[in-house]
């Protein structure tokens, strides 16, 4: 084994601390990395769960529409020629418009 004289054990000592210094300031660099990253990609979800989904086939006032058709006692397969819809889509419109009042 060696024996280290004192000026040596300062320059370790030296090195060492310099060292650990350069290691806090990468440290601090890759959590304000990792900070941004995740503030990103929290604004990245958000900005996804706005564009999701099928957009609505029909707007309400067509809707509502079809719903005031069904009110005056036209008939059926009136509405579906007009509106260019199913039969199952008729009653599943104004049946939800009734669910909503």
């Amino acid at each position: 084994m060696f024996r280290l004289n004192n000026f040596e054990r300062w320059n370790i000592f030296v090195i060492l601390r310099s060292s650990a210094a350069e290691i806090g300031n990468v440290a601090q660099s890759v959590l304000f990395e990792n900070d941004i990253h995740r503030e990103r990609q929290l604004e990245g979800i958000k900005n996804s769960t706005k564009k999701a989904g099928r957009k609505p086939k029909f707007s309400q006032t067509t809707i509502e529409n079809i719903a005031t058709d069904r009110d005056n006692l036209i008939g059926i397969s009136k509405i579906m020629k007009e509106y260019k819809i199913s039969e199952n889509s008729v009653y599943r419109l104004t049946n939800h418009l009734v669910k909503v009042k």
